[in-house]
């Protein structure tokens, strides 16, 4: 019976691995997150940025165009990410 228990949860662990997850946000929603919980946001962007170089990456590899090039003196990483975005709502402001 324990054996069996075992079985089905790695068998439940496995299928829930093997699917992607993925999750949309509009930008009301992303800087309604950005006050109100700062680190869902960071997460969030950790996983953007990992999701947008990793399909970089296996388009190069493809020898496909790229989403973006890579800035020659900009390291891209969260924090670089979110000065962008909370600059691009300054120009573009979310209308509530």
């Amino acid at each position: 019976m324990k054996s069996r228990r075992l079985s089905v949860i790695f068998a439940l662990l496995f299928i829930c691995s093997s699917q992607p997850i993925s999750a949309s946000i509009t930008w009301e929603n992303f800087a309604t997150l950005r006050k109100t919980a700062p680190d869902v946001a960071h997460f969030y962007l950790v996983g953007l940025l990992d999701g947008i170089e990793t399909s970089n990456v296996s388009l190069i590899r493809r020898n496909q165009a790229p989403l973006y090039c890579n800035p020659m003196k900009l390291v891209l990483n969260v924090d670089n990410l979110m000065q962008m975005l909370e600059d691009f709502l300054k120009i573009h402001p979310v209308k509530a």
